[in-house]
């Protein structure tokens, strides 16, 4: 990769990709207009068969695509493009 200054880009996530993100308390507590960018970048920051876990009440506002359940009745979700395989 090319870059004028010789350093490379710093990657989606400051910290690199993580395997388990917390949100609980997280999604309710924003207005739809400040949420919207907020679940995007969570799943950038997730690693390849990483979760993301919220609370209850955040569980009907995860409507991303790019998210799925893992188990339905709780809030674990991981990203469908990259989901682990178990077996």
């Amino acid at each position: 990769m090319f870059c004028w200054t010789g350093i490379p880009p710093p990657p989606a996530s400051w910290f690199g990709d993580f395997e388990l993100i917390l949100g609980c308390n997280l999604l309710f507590s924003y207005q739809p207009k400040i949420r919207r960018p907020i679940l995007p970048k969570l799943c950038r920051a997730l690693a390849p068969g990483g979760y993301f876990i919220t609370g209850e009440a955040g569980r009907d506002l995860v409507n991303l695509p790019e998210l799925r359940a893992v188990f339905p009745p709780v809030a674990i979700f991981q990203e469908a493009g990259r989901l682990f395989n178990h077996g």
